[in-house]
């Protein structure tokens, strides 16, 4: 059998304003997929999900964009997300009020314990990439927000952090005006030491500023973007 992703729509009432057997929007062939998330948008809805590719633990993360009719838009498009080929799953997400969609999930690209995430504008364009990376086997007694490495930096910046207990971590970066320009954590973490790779390539150079909040801590500390 081949694996595909169906979507219905529904009236009011609960009808079904479909065909019975549903709209076939993505086939997979001998593929599956192993996630699957929806938000909404104005009459708009976004699919981000995880494709396993066959007689493998390797998949592919993809995203798409249909209107109220079914059809799809981006160019009518299914857009790669994290096209690395690599082990990823537990895929989350949040669409803020500009319809920018942002996904996290799991990878082992690297050592197995990598989190990902992909900022996906409204009109379909990627944002900027980020990385969470729990550096492993280390005792903290203290907050820390480091300053970023390199810095200078283009287009791409390491920030280390550490925090002392379980609970929510925010990191974001803002431009000098004061705009948040990027979300690069937004989750909650168990206490210990992590890193997070930035890119700045989407922003013009200049000075920027990336603040953390952690239960009660709260630090910021500068940065430059040269190109």
């Amino acid at each position: 059998s081949t694996f595909a992703i169906y979507g219905q729509r529904f009236s009011s009432n609960g009808t079904r304003l479909w065909t019975d057997d549903a709209k076939q929007f993505v086939t997979f062939n001998n593929n599956s997929y192993i996630n699957q998330i929806c938000f909404t948008k104005d009459t708009n809805v976004i699919v981000a999900y995880n494709e396993s590719i066959f007689g493998s633990v390797n998949n592919f993360q993809f995203a798409f964009i249909s209107n109220r009719n079914g059809n799809l838009g981006w160019g009518g498009t299914v857009r790669g997300i994290g096209d690395r080929v690599s082990a990823k799953s537990k895929v989350v997400g949040e669409i803020d009020h500009n319809g920018m969609t942002k996904i996290v999930w799991s990878d082992n690209r690297n050592d197995g314990n990598g989190i990902y995430a992909q900022n996906i504008n409204y009109d379909g364009t990627l944002g900027n990439p980020t990385s969470i990376k729990n550096i492993p086997n280390t005792s903290v007694s203290s907050y820390l927000l480091a300053q970023n490495y390199p810095n200078p930096f283009n287009p791409t910046t390491n920030i280390n952090y550490t925090i002392i207990k379980s609970e929510h971590v925010s990191l974001k970066i803002f431009d000098i005006s004061g705009k948040e320009v990027s979300e690069l954590v937004n989750e909650k973490q168990n206490a210990g030491k992590y890193e997070v790779s930035f890119n700045g390539s989407n922003l013009s150079s200049g000075i920027y500023f990336y603040t953390i909040r952690s239960g009660d801590f709260t630090d910021t500390k500068s940065m430059i973007l040269i190109k």
